[in-house]
C-alpha cells in the first residue's frame, strides 16, 4: 500500500496493475528543463506518489516536451514535495478538464 489509501479512496489491484481509486483527474506538473522533470518524477516516486513522463500539451507554452504526470488525488503532497525542491525551471500544475488543459 502506497499510504494515500484515504486520499485515493483505495487501492485496487489488477494482475499487478495498481489503480488508485477515486484518481480520476490527470494533473501535470509542468518543468522547462527536461533534467529537472526527470528529478521531481524520481523524487515523487521516492516518496510514493505514483508519476509517469509525458509529453508537455502546447497549452503549456513551454518548450522540454515533456511534464510530470500524477493523478488529482496526489496533489496536495504534490505541492509538498514541490516545496521541499528548488525547481528554477518548474512552470506550474495543469489540470485537464476534458476540454483542453489549464494551469491551476
Amino acid at each position: 500500500a502506497c499510504g494515500f489509501e484515504a486520499a485515493c479512496g483505495g487501492v485496487i489491484e489488477i494482475n499487478h496493475i495498481i489503480l488508485y481509486e477515486g484518481c480520476i483527474m490527470t494533473m501535470l506538473a509542468v518543468f522547462k528543463s527536461r533534467s529537472e522533470t526527470l528529478d521531481f518524477i524520481s523524487f515523487l516516486r521516492a516518496n510514493g506518489v505514483p508519476a509517469s513522463a509525458v509529453s508537455t500539451p502546447k497549452e503549456a507554452g513551454v518548450g522540454c516536451g515533456i511534464s510530470v504526470r500524477f493523478e488529482a488525488c496526489f496533489l496536495t503532497r504534490v505541492r509538498v514535495l514541490l516545496s521541499k525542491k528548488r525547481y528554477s525551471s518548474y512552470a506550474g500544475i495543469l489540470k485537464n478538464t476534458g476540454f483542453g488543459w489549464l494551469f491551476l
